[in-house]
């Protein structure tokens, strides 16, 4: 399964992960392995949430590259009404709070050196990102008035110079979220993973693997 773009769509993911999770705990009663499962399914279920918010906002801010001045109304509206969507809801970032703060939790409980070193780096970086995006209700914009300024310089622009405004001002707001980041986050997870499958070979391979985009066999 492909890490999806719909920022909807991330709940699927994290119902799939307690499916596995559940599945995990059945195969082992040893209080280790659970404790890996836990923190095996914790951690795939943030990269998951990253990289579906990483998705989301490239996909909605990248179209303004294509940007022209003789766009229709309608287009305007449509890209519009997408930015506005994207803004408004709230599915990735409360998976995000949740489960840094259940991994938070689990790392205090967790007596292997290796792993919790690996999971906290994992924590940092997602904590990196949950502080840039701020505690604004219309992410990733600082505010209401902030996003309605954006909105009306999509349906308004039509000079060079009033789109490379808003193209920059797209840039700016994907910069909340690096890539480079949630590389490391990747890393750090494919590191993890590995080690708590070798170390538990009774649980079941979750095929959760690191790259550009996080997926399931």
């Amino acid at each position: 399964m492909i890490v999806p773009i719909d920022p909807k769509t991330v709940l699927e993911f994290v119902n799939a992960g307690k499916t596995w999770l559940a599945e995990a705990l059945a195969r082992s009663k040893r209080t280790e392995a659970q404790r890996g499962a836990r923190l095996l399914h914790t951690t795939g279920t943030l990269l998951a949430a990253l990289h579906t918010l990483d998705n989301a906002l490239r996909v909605t801010f990248g179209e303004l590259n294509l940007f022209d001045p003789s766009w229709s109304a309608t287009r305007r509206e449509q890209l519009m009404s997408r930015v506005n969507d994207l803004a408004n809801q709230e599915y990735i970032l409360p998976v995000l709070r949740q489960y840094s703060t259940d991994l938070k939790q689990l790392l205090h409980e967790t007596p292997g050196e290796q792993e919790r070193e690996i999971g906290h780096q994992i924590l940092y970086e997602v904590r990196g990102i949950l502080a840039a995006l701020g505690d604004s209700t219309v992410t990733p914009f600082r505010n209401g008035a902030a996003l309605r300024d954006f909105l009306a310089g999509i349906r308004q622009a039509k000079s060079s110079q009033e789109i490379t405004g808003l193209v920059e001002q797209a840039e700016s707001l994907l910069q909340f979220v690096e890539r480079d980041t949630i590389a490391a986050a990747d890393r750090a997870f494919a590191r993890l993973k590995s080690l708590i499958l070798k170390c538990h070979n009774e649980l079941p391979d979750p095929g959760w693997v690191a790259s550009s985009r996080l997926t399931s066999a």
